[in-house]
């Protein structure tokens, strides 16, 4: 037994060590590829929301502990989220700011990489005895996919830009979350190991038990508050299935009372651990309540549900099996396999719950899909479960075309925003030197993206949901930069926004003709080659 265990452990860590290797190729490529005149931006997808997390980073490094976004020039009261990048960017200092933020946000990545990898495996194995299937199933469950792959020969979508969920969903699957978001990835882990921990065996006061798995959940609400919830909602189906399975098959039959007994001791160990993970949920739920500027971010921040199909698509591959599976699961003595039965019971209704984030919700799902489809193959005849998992299998090549897409484009493609110019690098370094922290700067959309990510300053538009006021600001930007005069309104605009200083370079000059050099309130503190950067003096 000690060999097998110590072989198996040997495997987690060479598997997650190839997770963290090849998740982390692209972004050595993108260094090694920058080349003179560009300076690479530290990500390869989703720079936009990758640059907010540098800017959060920074916001710790120079002092702060709660949230405040650098992407609006609202008041803001400080709300406890993000606290990982918070803390990392406290660790960083001196020269290269920008450069050792990405470099902690990266070593963040892979060890959320591991804790990925080992609590995916500890998940598995609750559910599946043979040491091949547990492997399998990590396997698929990091590297796997669904259909959309599908996409390429001209099946469609209906979801984000008509793209399949493998390619924008982190919660739906889960190479994006390793690749590229590492809180999800931690929250994952941190989600299976509690379920984990809800499936082990009871002991006395199953109460306390469950309020020390709970803390699991009260820290992965510190990665991911609303995995909470979702935690939440499958322990509550599984506790519910568990009944209807006593209440079914042993009514009025010996061994009733007991198993009543055992259920009632599992839900006291259910109710610890949402006791003990509840501040996080009731806390994000009154700060997004009365907190000015966390409703407005509430209002713009959807991230809906695809249609139905399009989750038929990525878990189509899976799906004949699970049902396989589900039928046998159903007629095991084992009531831990229900949990599995019951997440995906729980899954359409968490996906389409009217609420503005409803797609996070399902979070981790695609770990209950594969190993109940696992169990499915499992119970197939032996000349059939290769071509099973040959099926099941397909799904990497959805992964395999994000993934060579991601090392194709940072090695060909030179341009923002995954990469910057020097020279506008230069200008935001100048700022970084020079302006107060948590200045507003006013700029382009694109440029303020990148801006807060270099130098901790904020912007009044540059971030899709935590700019508050988007959908009226941006076109009041662009109308600044592109009428010409009318000095008395563009003071205005400034006064309303606080704006400190104003950046004018490539971005800025194609919206319109307006030359601030010709406006008496701003004052040149800086000029090289396309960029220059104003500061206001209007009273």
């Amino acid at each position: 037994m000690n060999n097998i265990c110590l072989k198996q452990n040997r495997w987690l860590w060479k598997f997650a060590v190839i997770v963290a290797l090849v998740t982390t190729l692209p972004y050595f490529l993108g260094y090694y590829t920058a080349g003179d005149g560009w300076t690479y931006s530290g990500f390869v997808i989703g720079v936009e929301d990758g640059n907010s997390y540098i800017a959060k980073m920074f916001s710790g490094t120079v002092g702060n502990w709660l949230f405040r976004t650098p992407y609006t020039s609202v008041d803001q009261k400080g709300f406890l989220a993000f606290l990982p990048y918070l803390l990392l960017g406290k660790l960083a200092g001196g020269e290269s700011i920008h450069t050792q933020l990405v470099v902690l946000f990266h070593v963040f990545r892979i060890v959320g990489c591991f804790l990925f990898v080992f609590a995916t495996y500890d998940f598995c194995k609750v559910f599946l005895d043979d040491i091949r299937w547990q492997r399998w199933a990590t396997v698929l469950a990091t590297f796997g996919g669904g259909l959309g792959w599908l996409t390429i020969f001209g099946v469609k979508t209906g979801g984000y830009e008509q793209l399949p969920l493998e390619f924008y969903s982190p919660e739906s699957f889960g190479f994006l979350g390793v690749f590229s978001l590492p809180h999800l990835a931690v929250a994952r882990a941190l989600l299976l190991w509690g379920l984990a921990a809800f499936l082990s065996p009871l002991s006395e006061k199953p109460f306390l038990h469950g309020a020390r798995a709970g803390l699991l959940w009260l820290l992965m609400g510190f990665m991911q508050p609303l995995t909470i919830v979702s935690g939440w909602a499958v322990v509550i189906a599984s506790m519910a299935c568990y009944l209807l399975k006593i209440l079914w098959g042993l009514k009025g039959k010996v061994g009733f009372n007991a198993e009543m007994a055992a259920w009632r001791n599992r839900l006291s160990f259910a109710a610890g651990m949402v006791a003990i993970s509840s501040p996080m949920v009731v806390y994000n739920m009154l700060a997004f309540s009365f907190d000015p500027y966390l409703r407005d971010w509430a209002q713009q921040n959807l991230i809906l549900s695809p249609p139905p199909g399009d989750y038929l698509l990525a878990y189509g591959v899976v799906l004949p099996f699970a049902v396989i599976g589900a039928v046998h699961t159903l007629k095991s003595a084992r009531w831990q396999t229900l949990l599995l039965i019951a997440w995906i019971l729980v899954f359409p209704i968490l996906a389409y719950f009217p609420y503005p984030l409803q797609r996070r919700l399902p979070e981790g799902v695609w770990v209950a899909w594969v190993v109940l489809g696992l169990i499915g193959v499992g119970h197939l005849r032996r000349r059939w479960q290769t071509i099973a998992s040959l099926v099941i299998a397909s799904g990497f090549l959805a992964t395999l075309i994000i993934y060579v897409g991601a090392l194709w484009t940072v090695a060909t493609v030179k341009s923002e925003p995954m990469f910057l110019p020097n020279q506008k690098v230069n200008a935001f370094t100048f700022l970084a030197d020079n302006a107060p922290p948590f200045s507003t700067v006013l700029s382009s959309y694109r440029t303020g993206n990148s801006l807060p990510a270099w130098a901790p300053l904020r912007v009044v538009i540059g971030h899709g949901s935590e700019s508050a006021n988007l959908a009226v600001l941006e076109p009041q930007v662009t109308m600044f930069f592109s009428t010409p005069g009318n000095d008395n309104s563009k003071i205005e605009f400034i006064q309303a926004q606080h704006v400190d200083y104003i950046f004018w370079g490539p971005d800025e000059k194609v919206l319109g003709g307006w030359n601030p050099a010709d406006s008496a309130f701003l004052h040149e503190i800086y000029s090289q080659n396309d960029y220059q950067i104003y500061q206001v003096v209007v009273p």
